[in-house]
Parts: C-alpha cells; sequence; structure tokens
C-alpha cells in the first residue's frame, strides 16, 4: 500500500477519487470509521477555497516532484504507506526549479 505520489492538478482531470480520510485532516470530516470516497473533480464541494488548476500533464508540477522526491521518506511514516515509487527524473529537479515552477503559476 505505496504513498500516491500523484499531484492535484492531474488527478481533478481524471475520475480519481480520495478518502474521507483527507477530509479528517483538514478538520472537515469528524466520523473516524468514515469510508466515504470524493470524486477529485468535486474538490470544491469539501474545499470551496481551494482553486486547482487542471493539468493533462502528470507531472506538471517541478515543486510537486521536488517535495515528494526529498520528503518521500516521512510522508510514508505520516501517513502510514509504504514508501512510493519516485520515477528517476523527478530525483534530478533542483530546488531552485521547484521554486521557479511556483512563480510561474502566479505569472
Amino acid at each position: 500500500n505505496k504513498l500516491s505520489i500523484d499531484n492535484c492538478t492531474f488527478s481533478i482531470k481524471s475520475s480519481q477519487t480520495f478518502t474521507c480520510s483527507f477530509c479528517r485532516t483538514a478538520g472537515i470530516c469528524t466520523d473516524k470509521d468514515c469510508t466515504v470516497r470524493h470524486p477529485y473533480n468535486e474538490y470544491r464541494t469539501s474545499f470551496p477555497d481551494w482553486d486547482i488548476l487542471p493539468s493533462d500533464v502528470f507531472d506538471s508540477s517541478a515543486y510537486w516532484m521536488f517535495m515528494m522526491n526529498k520528503y518521500e521518506k516521512e510522508l510514508a511514516e505520516w501517513k502510514g504507506r509504504a514508501r512510493p515509487d519516485i520515477p528517476q527524473h523527478w530525483k534530478t529537479i533542483s530546488k531552485q526549479q521547484a521554486k521557479d515552477s511556483l512563480r510561474k503559476l502566479k505569472a
């Protein structure tokens, strides 16, 4: 049961779903036994203040790739999952490239 490396910009264009455990982490759902799955493309139902720009490209965010590569062990431990399979090219992204990708989003 590996940690997912999918990013939100890609997931909201898909038919994938997220679990209510994510809503619990955000303080939206208080039922610890809830097993409801929510479609990513309807994320605003649970998170109306969020604005996620959709992308058809799986690895569209250098920032996401950098952060997942750098902290994959800690994230997997925090979520109680096995470490994910990080694509090799994600390991070549520099901190500066990650920062630059965020600046492009704001432009």
